[in-house]
């Protein structure tokens, strides 16, 4: 399931965006609700956000790095993710850079984002590179809503 938010059927999309997040909850979920007020007056015609806010939806999960942490779910792209990424784009967070990139290169979207964690990521300033103008980036590194 792909989050889609749509103001008008039937009416040409004026301004559309597209957001690949990191994380699989709270970003997406956060993104959703304030996408939906954006829609609803009118900034945007059109917001998708990749993952989709949970659904409810099982997904395979994988053990964790660090004992003290909880088992961790594995995010199943879907749709215009399922792109194959070139291997030189594969390290964090750069493939999400290049994920928004790949997204909006065929002008269907007006906007991309990348959604990622500050910490534990040693391509930070590759991601910025790459963003470039295209792709902007928004760090949820203590929580998307600060």
């Amino acid at each position: 399931m792909i989050a889609m938010l749509r103001i008008k059927k039937g009416i040409p999309l004026q301004r559309n965006i597209f957001i690949v997040c990191e994380d699989t909850n709270t970003a997406p979920n956060y993104l959703f609700e304030a996408g939906k007020d954006a829609v609803s007056k009118g900034c945007w015609d059109f917001i998708e956000i990749h993952p989709s806010p949970p659904s409810g939806k099982v997904e395979n999960e994988t053990p964790a790095a660090n004992p003290h942490k909880t088992l961790r779910k594995r995010r199943q792209f879907e749709g215009v993710l399922a792109i194959e990424i070139e291997p030189e784009y594969t390290e964090q967070p750069v493939r999400y850079v290049r994920i928004a990139q790949k997204a909006i290169a065929d002008g269907t979207y007006d906007e991309g984002w990348a959604v990622y964690d500050l910490d534990g990521h040693t391509g930070h300033e590759r991601a910025a590179e790459l963003a470039g103008e295209n792709v902007k980036i928004a760090f949820s590194s203590r929580s998307i809503e600060m």
